[in-house]
């Protein structure tokens, strides 16, 4: 067997890593979107909150107190949620790098599958080339039959 036929299961397995390398970093590109719209809304949600406060005027103290009682519980969330967010982008970097390894790796087996075939084929076309000048010795050895 051919050492780039025997290099087709390593070719595979680094093919599939690549493959799952990928997912993961997509998972994650999609799950940090995701965090990222959610946290825009808490942010808009909070601005409204206040703008509609501003509007309203002049309110008692327990209306008061709900109010920043209300806010505070929003800016906690907003905190929460940044820290979400901010592992995500964490963990997008890691799953990127992850993927661009195993890219970089496949390719690295691809190229070395590629020296190994074109070895090969060097290797071949010397076989031939042997096979023919024995065959054009022999005949110029042998007596002519005219």
């Amino acid at each position: 067997m051919s050492r780039s036929r025997r290099m087709h299961p390593v070719h595979r397995i680094a093919e599939n890593d690549e493959k799952t390398a990928g997912r993961r970093a997509a998972e994650s590109e999609h799950a940090l979107a995701t965090q990222e719209a959610r946290l825009r809304e808490l942010r808009e949600y909070r601005d409204q909150y206040a703008c509609r406060f501003e509007k309203a005027g002049r309110l008692d103290a327990f209306r008061m107190h709900d109010y920043r009682m209300f806010l505070a519980r929003l800016n906690d969330a907003i905190r929460q949620q940044e820290q979400v967010v901010e592992q995500l982008r964490c963990r997008r970097r890691q799953t990127q790098e992850e993927w661009l390894a195993s890219r970089t790796h496949a390719k690295a087996v691809d190229r070395l599958i590629e020296r190994f075939r074109e070895d090969e084929r060097v290797s071949e076309r010397r076989r031939e080339q042997r096979v023919t000048d024995e065959r054009a010795i022999l005949t110029r050895g042998t007596p002519d039959k005219r």
